[in-house]
């Protein structure tokens, strides 16, 4: 089921996802958590496996609903993408954005890179939630083969979530110095679901995979930690609400 037809099953319950309206001057608050492989340098990496926990919540309670994200940029200071050793990986193409039957069968099992989970409610914002309309969304991030560019793709189903949901969902990222930066903006279609119901992501897991490949004979990780500045590695996520809010996040992890 694409996220259309999610969205118009959604509208026969947007009455039930409501609940009692608050004041508009709600913020929403955020915090990150994670892992990363200590070590390495520039010039001699080690492999890495990256995971980053992100939470988002609000200044009405935990039993309300936040404002939905529609973008984060992960940042991840002594990470790198080896786009050399990512050009050696299994490629995916994703399915267009208005495919009406979304998909991954396509992609070859070793064109993973990373793996997830999103947790979801849907709803009206700044409202107490309906937990029977709380959703849980695992995806696999696939590597699309141009440069800096993965692919989040969403396949979820009964338990986990209430309905099924297939979306793809492009990640760019980029380097800067000894810090490597993911940017994930989120589609429209995945943000409105229906009017007045909107999906908000409360907690995200993304784990980079440490995927070692043969580049000219040697090995090379897909994903390194090549050090840091100091003993201390910062990994930060930048988030802007639907409203264009700002908020910022971090966790300080050993990095030597």
């Amino acid at each position: 089921m694409t996220v259309r037809t999610w969205a118009a099953a959604l509208a026969t319950t947007a009455s039930i996802a409501a609940g009692t309206a608050t004041p508009a001057m709600a913020e929403n608050t955020y915090s990150v958590d994670g892992s990363a492989t200590k070590g390495g340098t520039p010039s001699k990496p080690k492999a890495a496996k990256l995971t980053v926990i992100f939470n988002t919540g609000t200044t009405l309670g935990e039993t309300f609903q936040p404002k939905p994200v529609v973008k984060f940029k992960i940042n991840i200071e002594g990470g790198r993408l080896n786009a050399t050793a990512l050009k050696h990986v299994a490629k995916c193409k994703a399915t267009p954005p208005d495919s009406d039957d979304p998909s991954a069968d396509q992609c070859p099992p070793r064109s993973v890179v990373g793996a997830g989970v999103l947790t979801v409610l849907v709803g009206q914002p700044e409202t107490v939630f309906n937990p029977a309309l709380k959703c849980d969304l695992p995806f696999n991030l696939y590597n699309l083969g141009s440069k800096g560019s993965l692919g989040l793709f969403i396949d979820a189903k009964p338990p986990t979530c209430p309905l099924p949901v297939k979306q793809w969902v492009i990640v760019k990222t980029t380097q800067v110095g000894r810090t490597v930066s993911s940017t994930i903006e989120v589609p429209k279609a995945l943000q409105e679901l229906a009017p007045n119901t909107f999906a908000t992501v409360v907690k995200s897991t993304v784990t980079f995979k440490s995927i070692s490949v043969k580049v000219k004979g040697k090995r090379q990780s897909v994903t390194e930690s090549v050090g840091c500045a100091d003993p201390v590695r910062t990994m930060d996520v930048e988030f802007t609400d639907i409203d264009g809010g700002t908020g910022r996040a971090s966790k300080n992890l050993p990095c030597r």
